[in-house]
């Protein structure tokens, strides 16, 4: 027969709806303590469970786990049936996040070839593996900022056209820093501070 351990509960959560749909079992079976996680919620939790016992060697242990939207999952087994008391902590990975990254993505606008100027405003040439790229379009996307991107990576004409502008600055250039921006027709590439540089554009 299972008995419920006595156990002091501290319970921190990042949001209300958290704290309401979340749940830790504990259970004495045999000589272990069993900690078990229920998600009553629609969302992915992110658990941060923190146990204080003797049994461990600094006198605690975190365990951290995501546990499925509406399930109860077997979370840690404690071998010890003292008394115990631990924290938690929790984050939900909230689909609302998730809509406004994808609204943020789709704001994004790419070059028309035919119809822009690429002398008018900020354009971007980017490509897939940059890094540094993506901070560059983050950040003006995060302060409406309007831009629009060329890639060097899924068509030649972006990157033949970014070899070209750099040429009308230096023909000596065969290497640069990506990403390379230019804002109503001036050139701008290998940023020793992108972070600064882009600062600079809200003024």
């Amino acid at each position: 027969m299972k008995h419920i351990i006595r156990i002091t509960i501290l319970l921190f959560s990042l949001s209300l709806f958290s704290q309401k749909h979340i749940k830790i079992e504990t259970v004495i079976k045999k000589n272990a303590t069993l900690f078990y996680v229920v998600n009553n919620s629609n969302v992915k939790q992110k658990i941060h469970l923190k146990i204080t016992s003797n049994y461990f060697n600094k006198g605690y242990k975190v365990i951290v786990k995501k546990v499925k939207p509406n399930s109860r999952k077997k979370f840690y087994k404690l071998k010890s049936r003292e008394d115990i008391t631990y924290s938690v902590a929790i984050t939900s990975k909230s689909s609302k996040k998730k809509k406004l990254r994808k609204a943020s993505k789709s704001n994004i606008k790419k070059f028309d070839f035919k119809k822009d100027d690429i002398n008018k405003g900020i354009v971007i040439f980017t490509k897939k593996t940059c890094s540094r790229c993506k901070i560059a379009e983050n950040y003006l996307l995060k302060h409406n900022i309007p831009f629009k991107i060329i890639s060097t990576t899924e068509t030649t004409t972006g990157r033949t056209l970014m070899w070209e502008k750099i040429a009308e600055k230096s023909t000596q250039i065969t290497n640069v820093t990506m990403p390379v921006i230019i804002i109503d027709g001036d050139l701008s590439y290998s940023h020793a501070n992108l972070n600064m540089f882009l600062n600079a554009l809200k003024k």
